[in-house]
């Protein structure tokens, strides 16, 4: 079986086509951030649906889903901000809404473990090339897995 594995679509459609339009899969698997900074966050979450594609929550979709912050990157979090409130929010519907916030943090019954951070916070974690190996051990040991039934209830608040 193949799988085809995307993550961090945020909105945009044309791109997401090309890829599902250009690869091989019997299956597809995203790592969240469906939606923010691009145009068509209804389309990617309508096509998505369609090829009953697994999908996890990112924290661009957790943002829109809960009306919370993204807690994205500094260099980047003006545009998420200004881009959630005056476009996302205005071309999704509540039910959009709705399965973004129910979208689960990492897909049950999966070996390996999909997240979109990290295992020990599957939100709000980056792996930066230039963490050193022992802390990038420390954020993806089995050990930390068990700090993502905290986050799961956190988000559901």
């Amino acid at each position: 079986m193949r799988t085809l594995i995307i993550n961090d679509l945020h909105g945009n459609l044309p791109a997401l086509e090309a890829v599902l339009n250009s690869e091989s899969y019997d299956g597809v698997i995203v790592l969240g951030d469906l939606v923010d900074y691009g145009p068509f966050p209804g389309e990617v979450i309508d096509v998505l649906r369609s090829i009953e594609a697994k999908i996890i929550r990112g924290n661009h979709d957790h943002a829109v889903g809960y009306g919370v912050d993204c807690r994205c990157g500094d260099k980047t979090h003006w545009v998420s901000v200004w881009f959630r409130e005056n476009v996302t929010n205005e071309l999704l519907s509540q039910n959009d809404k709705k399965y973004l916030a129910k979208l689960p943090l990492y897909l049950e019954n999966e070996d390996p473990l999909f997240v979109h951070g990290s295992p020990s916070d599957p939100l709000y974690d980056y792996l930066y090339p230039w963490i050193g190996y022992n802390d990038l051990k420390n954020k993806i040991s089995n050990k930390s897995i068990e700090n993502k039934y905290a986050l799961e209830i956190v988000g559901k608040e």
